[in-house]
């Protein structure tokens, strides 16, 4: 699901989208013959944090709702319930070479947001995975994470933002939000019917726009990147890239490191 995130949809797609494919790959485990208790014990989620700290542990906890409603709508089984184990990673779309240590900031709000909506395994990636990935940043990632649990103590609680209003109205709607998207794309196909037509990446497109325009007139804020950025001479040249995701990612910073690199 991360992918979704990285490609510049919001919450209230990335769990539509999550929805889609899920029925996909429900229909497709039920072709190969594979039974629903064993699918159920193996399913498993990654999110990415770095949106926003609200937003990011709405994601997770309204995330494990949503593919729930899917199990039972497609089990039949109104009452059950099956956990879902989140994988939630520190984002790559808000990683940029003109600010390179606010993202020990972004990467640690991130952590923070991942344990506290209730993540079974956080990752923090090294700030400067994109360029260098060196062994000060690989060190700073682990050292946030022993500070998130061993000072911070972040593990003490289990669900910390159970009851808190504020949480729960904001999952209430990404829910109710979310699963009237995944409907509305239900009745035009299929997750791989609407990915091979184009549909999904159009929309991905779209979405990447938007939030470049929010960038660009700075409506949406990265600090150090459309604000308080400081003039470089030279930028680390990138890593070359992944083999290519289902859907083009889209980096916040990357239209403002380009502009700083022609002046």
């Amino acid at each position: 699901v991360s992918v979704f995130t990285e490609a510049g949809f919001g919450p209230v797609d990335a769990l539509a989208l999550a929805a889609l494919k899920l029925t996909d790959l429900l229909d497709l485990a039920a072709e190969a013959g594979v039974d629903e208790k064993t699918l159920y014990e193996h399913l498993e989620v990654e999110l990415c944090m770095g949106r926003s700290y609200l937003a990011d542990v709405g994601l997770i906890r309204s995330m494990r709702a949503m593919l729930n409603k899917v199990l039972r709508m497609w089990s039949g089984d109104i009452k059950a319930e099956i956990p879902v184990f989140v994988q939630a990673n520190s984002a790559r779309f808000n990683l940029s070479r003109l600010d390179a240590y606010n993202g020990l900031l972004r990467g640690t709000i991130a952590g923070m947001s991942a344990t506290i909506g209730g993540a079974d395994a956080v990752m923090i990636r090294p700030f400067d995975e994109l360029w260098a990935n060196s062994a000060e940043a690989l060190r700073y990632a682990r050292n946030t994470q022993h500070l998130l649990k061993e000072e911070s103590m972040l593990d003490a609680v289990q669900d910390p933002m159970k009851g808190a209003l504020i949480v729960e109205k904001l999952c209430a709607k990404l829910l109710e939000a979310g699963w009237n998207k995944f409907q509305k794309w239900s009745d035009e196909g299929t997750y791989l019917e609407l990915l091979s037509q184009g549909v999904i990446e159009n929309a991905a497109e779209k979405a990447a726009a938007h939030l470049q325009k929010q960038l660009d007139e700075q409506s949406l804020i990265l600090l150090g990147v459309n604000k308080y950025s400081a003039p470089h001479s030279s930028l680390p040249e990138m890593k070359a890239l992944e083999a290519a995701a289902e859907i083009k990612a889209f980096r916040w910073a990357e239209k403002h490191e380009s502009k700083s690199e022609k002046a």
